[in-house]
């Protein structure tokens, strides 16, 4: 008859011990801080030239930042979270691409296509309500403006009312305005004159588009 030999407790208790051991191991290994790479940029009015900066971010802080962009220029490398300014000698579609490496060395990189010289116009044309109208006595006339920016960025609109008054510089896409008896001076009654109102939309690089209606003003009685 074959014996089989019992299993004794040292043996045991050292498994348990090293189950726990490894357990602790692993609570305790630290975990590495993940690094995120971005960035914003903006152009210049010449369109040829753009801002870049640095979003990217790392519990660990930024050790350094590679740009390249794409243009056979040497990618320029900076310290920590950087800023800088690049001057592209030819338009075109190029890739620009951020490295970024944290301080405990891990790395990420992110790639924006960027147009460069090839920026569209933008274009506006506006309302107004009423066109035809009668000075005095003042007469109030809504505008709505309906503008847009091929490469979908904002818009900044300069109305001039086509009355001698000074533009209003950064208005919106709808504005109203007060037409008051000094508008027909030059007229007697019963005249009629056009007042054109010119509206200037400018995109993010500069570029402007402008539209002009002319609005119908009569001189009548004073009462």
């Amino acid at each position: 008859m074959q014996m089989r030999r019992p299993r004794g407790p040292g043996k045991t208790v050292a498994l348990f011990l090293f189950g726990v051991l490894l357990g602790v191991a692993c609570d305790v290994i630290p975990t590495l801080p993940d690094v995120t790479a971005g960035f914003t940029y903006e152009r210049r009015p010449d369109d040829r030239t753009l801002i870049f900066e640095s979003q990217s971010v790392s519990d660990a802080g930024i050790l350094s930042e590679t740009w390249d962009f794409d243009d056979g220029s040497d990618p320029e490398v900076k310290e920590g979270k950087s800023k800088v300014t690049h001057t592209y000698e030819m338009p075109g579609t190029y890739a620009v691409t951020l490295t970024v490496v944290d301080k405990n060395y891990r790395k990420e990189e992110v790639e924006e296509i960027i147009l460069v010289g090839l920026n569209q116009r933008p274009s506006v044309t506006f309302s107004a309500a009423p066109d035809v109208f009668t000075v005095p006595p003042s007469v109030l006339v809504t505008f709505k403006a309906s503008g847009t920016d091929p490469e979908g960025g904002p818009i900044k609109y300069r109305w001039d009312f086509g009355d001698g008054s000074p533009p209003l510089e950064n208005g919106g896409a709808s504005e109203t305005y007060l037409y008051m008896p000094p508008v027909v001076n030059e007229l007697r009654v019963g005249e009629t004159k056009e007042v054109i109102v010119i509206l200037t939309v400018s995109d993010n690089t500069g570029a402007t588009g402008v539209f002009r209606r002319p609005l119908r003003v009569t001189r009548g009685e004073e009462r």
